[in-house]
This record gives C-alpha cells, structure tokens and sequence, in this order.
C-alpha cells in the first residue's frame, strides 16, 4: 500500500492482526520484501510492519537531505497513520543505526530492539568509500556496484549453493533509485553514534560469521553496551542474514519474542 509520511510517498505492508507490533527496517540496498521470510511468520502472530525508507525500493526520493532522524520521523509518522503505540523494531544493516536512534527518540515506543547484521558509527575509510560509492552510483547507476556488492556481502555458501538468494539481491540492488541510494549513502557516512547504554529495553545481536560488512567483532562490542543484550552469531551467513539464513533468522526472532 501507499501513503504520504512527511510529504514523501512510501510504500508499506502490515500483516497479521497480533496484540504486539514489529516494525520491519530494512538497510542500505534493501527494500521492505527484505524480511519477507520473517514477516509471513510472525505474522501469525504478531502484526507485522515492513516498509521501503525514502529513496529506496518503491518509495519516493524526497527534496531535503538524508539522515537518521529523518529515517525515524518517517517510521513514526507511520506508526501514528496506523494507529499502533509501541513495537518491537527488528533492523538490518543501515537500517539498526535508524533503530537505535528509534530507540533513544522514542523510548516509551519501543518494547525491544533486534539487530541483524548490526552496525555502528562507520570509520573514517568507510566513510570515504561510502562517499565514493554515492559518486559512482550517481555517473555509472546501480549496475555499476551491484555484483561487487553480492560477491563482498554473501558467504561463500551462499554463492557456491543459493544462486537464486544471489539473484534475488542483485536484483534488488539494481531495482533501487540510484540517487536514492547514493543520498542513502551520504546520511550512513554522516551518522554519528548513540549513547548505547540510553537503550534499556532487550536487545538481540544477530551477525554471521563470514559478515564482511558488519564483522560479528560489532555485534560483540554492542553486546558491551547495551544494557540488556545477548548476541547469536549464525555460521556461513554474511551480511544478508534475513535471505541467507531466512529459517535461522526467524526462529531467533520468534524464541527471543516469547522471552521477554
């Protein structure tokens, strides 16, 4: 479905009909069909929120600059349209750095923060690549990164024994508005760290062991952190971890849910 979240059309889907909400936030190259497998699941019961962030998937790019609070006045602009209080948020990627600004803004709306594929403030290199990364998408379009992107991202398992996982990311890379994601690009290089012990409510870290992107090194340090954290390293998953280990994903979702 469609709506308006602070005059920029984005793209949403809820499912089930649960007493407790997740909202869905997908990363840098994704789009909402990113949690897909967990979604139809927890559906059953939960009411499941996944949406497209402006400037990618099928929603549209916006006027004014890219960043982390943006990114949450949106998802709270759409939690308000659907009248929903308080939500688990489960990130991926880019996305667990709007969570956690999520979590610090809005504290009395978060029941509990799952963060696959975590990452923290980027480093000076990182910040320089993902600069130089905007530039290229912006000369050369999505094509030019999209394989570079899935050889450097997904485990060797995957590529050698999933090519249709493969393929379903390259073809989501190469579906995203290349100013979208070369904006996207700039807010991730811009953002800055929170204060992670502000974060209170339970946290699980999920990471894979061959994570290029996001070493599961971050999941432990963010494990130090937070307050109220336990963390799951899944073995020859990589950055992709909802696709690459869509079963494994769900389970730990659903088990850490029923904990707290």
């Amino acid at each position: 479905m469609k709506t308006e979240l602070n005059g920029v059309s984005h793209y949403y889907e809820v499912r089930g009909n649960g007493p407790e909400a997740i909202l869905f936030i997908h990363g840098l190259g994704g789009n909402s069909n990113f949690w897909y497998p967990q979604a139809q699941i927890l559906a059953r019961t939960f009411t499941v929120i996944s949406y497209d962030l402006r400037g990618s998937g099928r929603a549209e790019l916006g006027n004014e600059p890219y960043g982390m609070e943006v990114w949450v006045d949106d998802a709270t602009a759409l939690l308000d349209q659907l009248q929903i209080d308080k939500v688990h948020v489960v990130a991926h990627s880019m996305g667990t750095l709007i969570a956690q600004y999520f979590a610090v803004s809005h504290p009395d709306r978060t029941l509990s923060l799952t963060l696959v594929g975590p990452i923290i403030e980027i480093g000076a290199a990182g910040k320089e690549g993902l600069q130089a990364r905007a530039k290229t998408v912006r000369e050369q379009g999505m094509e030019a990164i999209a394989d570079a992107i899935c050889d450097g991202g997904l485990s060797a398992s995957t590529k050698g024994s999933h090519p249709e996982i493969v393929a379903l990311i390259r073809d989501m890379l190469m579906n995203q508005p290349a100013e979208g994601y070369a904006r996207s690009c700039e807010a991730l290089a811009a953002a800055r760290a929170i204060e992670h012990h502000q974060v209170t409510v339970p946290v699980l870290l999920i990471a894979g062991d061959e994570d290029n992107t996001s070493p599961y090194a971050v999941a432990r340090r963010l494990n130090q952190g937070f307050p109220n954290a336990q963390e799951i390293t899944l073995a020859q998953c990589g950055h992709w971890l909802s696709l690459e280990k869509a079963g494994q994903v769900t389970s730990a979702l659903h088990d850490f849910f029923c904990r707290i």
